[in-house]
């Protein structure tokens, strides 16, 4: 099939559809939209390559940003040794999209380009074979090209890159507990130094508030009274509970657990926790500590914990996934290498990029908190400790002025 018109959106439409590769070897790519589709199908574990033009055009001034792209796994190939002028993408190794069309917003809203769609199985295998050969010929590296040929080098190639997402989630998990335990360290030393400064402002908040309802009899100032003098009443629970929660916290980095648990709108629907109560028995009748071998016993208790602070948080996803390890037998500290079921390991790589890609989250909502800038921000806590201590007691200032002038004015 042809097309001349609509280009970009055939494009579009066929790289959504695409489930485990997508090559493209393209000279020149700047359309943001294009990059966005590959994006969201490296979110869902689909493996994308990329070999384009290492030039001005495409990583000058006006040139996208791929940083995000590698960051999601994808595999960006420049070339500067010579003009890798082609124009194509294989989406699975079973479609072709070939044409005079570059990945440009030149291409997409001036130029008149085509792009043929094919779907002949020889002619898909000749273009995977000329991707295979460009991505050796730059990258020194070989690759499969064909389902059944060379498919133990696939098979390696999956175990490897497991492999090497297990231990980036291992690093980022390392990552999130610790920013988790820094910023619940540092809410906790805030709240020791500074208790009694802040239970003081709010009591003059409450004192001028009074003072300014009586003085203007208006609603509004009657109900902020009423609010400031309702949270002066609960200061006290309040804070002891906050106390608490953060002393627990800074000794467990657990930031979603403890993220769930404390909230007091968490709830879960009925169904939802009948669900979860499922899974969570079908995990304990396979992986309890007093029902495995003596070998995996300790394995089998990292296994049942995470499991019970999944059930915790509702993460029924999570559950499902520790539920399918059990049931596949690779749960107790298996080898990845001895697992030869490509479809499990497919499986298994979707997963853990899905987990990766959720810490990456995780971290960056952490690290975009107020706390984690401040502790960033400051090498001495106390002096930042003192800095807000001195606006506390400044405000508190004003305030008894401020009450002091209506009590003058009263006497009046």
């Amino acid at each position: 099939m042809v097309h001349f018109q609509n280009i970009k959106n055939v494009l579009l439409g066929s790289l959504s559809e695409a489930e485990r590769d997508i090559w493209v070897a393209v000279a020149w790519f700047t359309d943001r939209d294009l990059l966005a589709s590959l994006q969201a199908r490296l979110r869902v574990g689909v493996r994308v390559r990329v070999i384009l033009l290492q030039d001005d055009i495409n990583f000058g001034q006006y040139g996208l940003d791929f940083s995000e792209f590698k960051r999601l796994g994808g595999e960006l190939v420049a070339v500067s040794k010579e003009l890798m002028h082609n124009k194509f993408c294989i989406i699975d190794k079973k479609k072709v999209l070939s044409g005079s069309y570059n990945w440009t917003f030149r291409a997409a809203n001036q130029n008149k380009e085509n792009l043929i769609v094919i779907k002949e199985g020889e002619m898909v295998a000749e273009f995977c074979r000329e991707f295979a050969d460009l991505f050796a010929r730059y990258t020194g590296r070989e690759m499969v090209y064909q389902e059944g040929l060379g498919i133990n080098l696939y098979l390696k190639s999956l175990q490897q890159e497991i492999k090497f997402l297990d231990q980036e989630i291992s690093l980022l998990e390392t990552e999130k507990e610790s920013i988790f335990e820094k910023i619940s360290r540092f809410l906790h030393q805030q709240n020791v130094y500074l208790y009694q400064n802040l239970k003081d402002l709010l009591h003059w908040r409450t004192q001028a508030a009074a003072q300014k309802a009586a003085q203007t009899q208006k609603q509004a100032d009657k109900q902020q009274f009423e609010a400031l003098k309702e949270e002066a009443k609960n200061f006290e629970s309040n804070f002891s509970k906050n106390f608490e929660n953060e002393s627990e916290n800074a000794q467990n980095a657990d930031f979603e657990a403890q993220q769930d648990t404390r909230s007091p709108h968490f709830e879960p629907p009925t169904s939802a926790q009948n669900d979860l109560k499922s899974l969570f028995r079908e995990i304990a009748k396979r992986c309890h500590p007093d029902r495995v071998r003596p070998e995996h016993e300790a394995a089998a208790r990292k296994i049942f914990e995470a499991a019970q602070k999944a059930k915790a948080k509702g993460d029924k996803a999570r559950l499902q996934q520790i539920l399918e390890t059990l049931k596949a037998g690779i749960a107790f500290g298996y080898d990845i290498e001895n697992i030869t079921e490509i479809e499990l390991l497919e499986k298994l790589k979707k997963e853990r990029l899905l987990q990766k890609e959720k810490l990456l989250e995780e971290i960056a909502t952490l690290q975009a908190k107020k706390e984690w800038q401040i502790l960033t921000s400051y090498q001495d806590l106390k002096a930042y400790f003192e800095e807000i201590k001195n606006q506390i007691l400044t405000e508190i200032e004003n305030l008894m002025k401020f009450c002091g002038k209506f009590k003058s004015e009263a006497k009046k």
